[in-house]
């Protein structure tokens, strides 16, 4: 069985050592207590015996290991006692060294605080901005005779705005490879329409983000009438021409289908002839009802990428631009009080939870000490336990003793055997762990029933307190406030 724990491990458990038991056998095989019978009975005769209930000088001799072995178990015991009364207080220690209900109370009013001056300091700069933004806004809509328009128009997700346009650059590509004849096949046929397809998309979707927004500008501002009219004039005569050449591309396409379709009824393969001769386009040269399929879904796909070009952005130039600046700027002005007591909340659970894990704290120690005084009772028991099996150790050497010396001279009669012979060992006292020991730990767990009633007596208080400082600060506008509120920190008072 194991005695005590003895030292503490770098986890800061303790180790349990064993106290080595008194070894009888290893005794009797030194001591050799029947050879020292033997020759005692040789060499004495009743006479020289000791009065009944003492021992004889060899007797003395053999149990001195037996004092020895008890005296070294006395002072284990008494250092365990120290030990044990040391690591009670050790553990009462840690219901003070943590901080009280009042300190959890006032640590969250001083976080509160520090946590809205963070927050009106990031609103200030934040401010600074949103007011910049807005009179640039504003000065934008009144040098534009903008001052109805509210909001800009434009893509809100650009992914799902040129998804769009994907989609459809697919369809007509689609169209034309199924039209398209080509030595190559379906695939050949694909490769060329799509790249048609492509260049018909991009250059409608800059028609209508260039020219056509440009139309928009406001030629009554005095200030700025010229270059206005300059840009309105120029985007009017692109925008013309652009209607011509995308007119061009469709027809050009359409007459290069039928004469490749025609060049491939006497040839096997294309060459450039077939797309110089389409360049130079002759309406009356179109006789395939599906070449003017292809110009009509050509046309479609046209007027569909100058729309989403056109709305893109907003359709006055450069408004959506001043108008997205302002309101990334506004939606931060907007959700920076959320934000703050979003936090704030988040700070106040976690005070609760401090609050209840201290409520909790005595529970713990309760327990700890309980483990203890269990332990305290096992090595109480243990030391009882070795202390008696060192006596009946002694005993056994005294009884092999006399024994050998009864059977010699054959006479049972002469040194008698009995357990008085051991009243002169060495004791086990174990008041000290049974008196201050014990006593200290049922001071300990009596105290702890009061600071346990005064925590709960405490609770409601510090939570409404809690509460309190969570609303003030929750209901206070960090933009309407100079240098905060004042934080009023209580005494840092036990519980």
């Amino acid at each position: 069985m194991t005695y005590w724990q003895t030292k503490k491990r770098k986890d800061g458990t303790l180790e349990w050592v064993e106290y080595p038991r008194f070894d009888v056998d290893t005794e009797i095989r030194k001591l050799i207590p029947e050879k020292l019978g033997r020759d005692y009975a040789l060499a004495s005769n009743t006479d020289q015996d000791p009065p009944e209930g003492h021992l004889t000088a060899i007797e003395r001799n053999l149990l001195k290991t037996v004092n020895e072995h008890i005296s070294g178990l006395q002072s284990w015991h008494n250092r365990i006692a120290g030990d044990m009364n040391a690591k009670i207080n050790e553990t009462w220690e840690q219901i003070y060294t943590d901080k009280s209900l009042k300190a959890i109370s006032n640590d969250f009013k001083i976080d509160a605080h520090r946590h809205f001056n963070d927050f009106k300091n990031e609103k200030q700069k934040l401010l600074q901005n949103h007011d910049l933004a807005t009179r640039e806004l504003n000065s934008f809509k009144q040098k534009n005779k903008l001052r109805d328009r509210h909001q800009a128009y434009y893509a809100e997700s650009n992914t799902l705005y040129f998804a769009i346009l994907f989609v459809a650059l697919v369809i007509e590509g689609g169209a034309n490879a199924y039209f398209f004849p080509n030595d190559m096949g379906l695939l050949g046929g694909f490769v060329t329409a799509f790249g048609i397809s492509l260049a018909n998309i991009v250059f409608c979707f800059l028609v209508g983000w260039g020219f056509l927004r440009w139309i928009n500008y406001d030629i009554s501002n005095h200030e700025h009438r010229s270059k206005h009219l300059f840009f309105r004039i120029l985007s009017a005569i692109g925008f013309l021409i652009s209607l011509v050449l995308i007119f061009g591309l469709h027809c050009s396409v359409a007459q290069y289908r039928e004469n490749a379709q025609k060049y491939l009824e006497i040839s096997s393969a294309l060459d450039a002839t077939i797309i110089m001769e389409s360049l130079s386009f002759d309406p009356r040269g179109l006789q395939d009802m599906e070449s003017l399929v292809l110009i009509l879904i050509g046309t479609a796909i046209s007027i569909l990428a100058c729309y989403k070009g056109y709305n893109f952005d907003d359709p006055y130039p450069g408004f959506g631009k001043v108008y997205r600046k302002w309101k990334e700027l506004d939606d931060l002005v907007s959700d920076i009080n959320k934000e703050k007591n979003s936090k704030l909340l988040v700070d106040y659970k976690n005070a609760v939870s401090k609050v209840d894990e201290f409520l909790d704290k005595p529970n713990v120690l309760e327990k700890e000490l309980k483990i203890l005084e269990s332990d305290i009772q096992t090595q109480l028991a243990c030391a009882k336990s070795y202390h008696e099996q060192a006596r009946q150790g002694g005993f056994a050497l005294l009884t092999i003793f006399r024994n050998t010396v009864q059977e010699i001279r054959n006479d049972l009669s002469c040194l008698p055997v009995n357990q008085n012979l051991i009243e002169d060992l060495n004791q086990l006292d174990p008041e000290e762990m049974e008196k201050n020991v014990l006593e200290n730990l049922q001071l300990k767990l009596n105290k702890l029933e009061e600071i346990r009633e005064k925590y709960f007596k405490t609770k409601d208080s510090v939570i409404q307190e809690l509460s309190e400082t969570l609303d003030k600060w929750t209901n206070e506008d960090v933009t309407q406030i100079g240098s905060g509120l004042k934080v009023e920190i209580e005494e840092n008072e036990f519980a």
